[in-house]
């Protein structure tokens, strides 16, 4: 499990085991700056995106805009319920 911060969400958890994903460290890496830190971490099971997806970067820049190459794999609306 990791802790992360973000201005919009404050503090938040991800790597519980909800929805049955669980992540195994693969790496831990900092930039020269020592302000940025890299995770690198291999998951097991499920979708790690809030969208349903395996993971948050499913959007490929290309000729035309973006593109979307990844299908989610469980209906987040399910999960998490309608937005408001």
């Amino acid at each position: 499990m990791a802790v992360y911060w973000s201005r919009s969400r404050g503090l938040w958890r991800k790597g519980r085991g909800v929805r049955g994903i669980i992540r195994t460290w693969r790496g831990i890496f900092v930039d020269c700056d020592g302000d940025t830190i890299l995770l690198k971490v291999h998951q097991h099971g499920g979708a790690a995106c809030h969208t349903g997806r395996r993971h948050c970067f499913y959007r490929e820049k290309g000729d035309g805009g973006w593109k979307t190459f990844l299908e989610p794999v469980f209906d987040p609306a399910e999960v998490y319920g309608a937005k408001r």
